[in-house]
């Protein structure tokens, strides 16, 4: 029989900059409606960084698990930095590429785990964005994650009111996201 270690949050978010900037307004956010989080958001963070653990996702993720952290439910704000390494990698087919990449922050969270993911937006890669969403959403319809946040959507027709630039958001950008955010979580167990 295997036991299953005890989980010490309710919720892990694991993001890149967009978490980092607001991660006490989202911690509030997720207290207000009951989560008990542990967020780790990181600039520049990609879900694998070839030149660089310290910017990768994947690595973070079995870092907190290794440290006895863990949650029946992870949140996971990944994508808008692994858009470049998809765009450059050469690769004949990027859907298949990005859905590598996501299977790789997949793999480390763990199969036992309620996954749920926030799509991206960034405008230099319109395209790549659909097709990471896309296959999101993919991943959703087949039970691989249990959700997904389509911020590409929720976002579209604002670049002017929500970002500061292509990827990362304003202000008020912000008052908008993080309730997608909750929202996206769902209620607490």
């Amino acid at each position: 029989m295997r036991i299953r270690p005890a989980r010490t949050h309710e919720v892990i978010v694991l993001g890149d900059s967009l978490t980092q900037i607001v991660s006490n307004d989202l911690q509030s956010a997720l207290a207000t409606v009951g989560w008990s989080a542990y967020i780790d958001g990181r600039v520049s963070r990609s879900i694998s960084y070839p030149t660089d653990p310290t910017y990768s996702a994947v690595d973070a993720a079995l870092a907190i698990k290794t440290a006895g952290v863990d949650a029946d439910t992870w949140l996971v704000e990944l994508g808008t930095n692994d858009l470049y390494f998809i765009a450059n990698c050469g690769c004949v087919d990027l859907h298949a590429a990005t859905l590598a990449r996501i299977r790789l922050m997949l793999s480390a969270i763990g199969r036992d785990h309620r996954i749920i993911w926030v799509g991206v937006q960034n405008f230099s890669f319109a395209q790549l964005t659909t097709v990471f969403n896309d296959v999101l959403q993919e991943l959703v319809n087949s039970g691989e994650i249990a959700g997904f946040v389509d911020w590409e959507t929720l976002s579209a027709g604002h670049s002017s009111d929500y970002f500061a630039d292509a990827a990362h958001l304003s202000p008020t950008g912000y008052t908008v996201w993080i309730p997608a955010v909750v929202a996206g979580l769902g209620p607490p167990p």
